[in-house]
C-alpha cells in the first residue's frame, strides 16, 4: 500500500531551496520540447544558440527541467529574459521553451509564458 505524506509539486520543492538559500532560482522547463523529433530539436538549438552561452546549450536541452541559482532577482530575471522568450514575441510555439523565476518568499517576478491580450473591438 502506498501512503501519500504530502506530495510536493516541482514548484514546492523550488521555493522550498530557495528560501532555505536565500537564492533566486531560474527554473527552466524543457518538458514539452522532448516530444521533439531530432530535427526539431536541433533546429531549437539553433534558434537559441545566439542568447544562451554555448556551454549552457546541451546542458539545458539534454535534461527536462534545469534550474539556476542567482542572489538577485535581478540577475535571474535578465537572464530569463536574456536567454528565452515569451509566448507573445514567438511567431512559432515550437521555439517556446517554459521559464520562471521564483524568489526565497516562494514569489514569481517573472514567466515567459504570458496570455496574449484581448483585442479589442477596433481590433476584431
Amino acid at each position: 500500500m502506498l501512503i501519500s505524506m504530502e506530495p510536493k509539486r516541482l514548484y514546492d520543492i523550488v521555493a522550498s531551496h530557495a528560501k532555505s538559500t536565500g537564492k533566486y532560482v531560474l527554473v527552466v522547463n524543457y518538458e514539452n520540447i522532448f516530444s521533439h523529433t531530432e530535427e526539431q530539436k536541433a533546429s531549437l538549438k539553433e534558434f537559441y544558440s545566439d542568447a544562451i552561452p554555448e556551454e549552457e546549450i546541451d546542458e539545458i536541452f539534454g535534461s527536462q527541467y534545469n534550474f539556476y541559482e542567482f542572489n538577485a532577482q535581478s540577475s535571474a530575471v535578465e537572464t530569463a529574459t536574456d536567454w528565452f522568450p515569451r509566448t507573445i514575441d514567438l511567431d512559432d510555439m515550437t521555439y517556446f521553451v517554459e521559464c520562471y523565476v521564483i524568489t526565497p518568499a516562494g514569489g514569481i517576478p517573472h514567466t515567459n509564458k504570458v496570455a496574449p491580450r484581448p483585442l479589442t473591438e477596433s481590433e476584431e
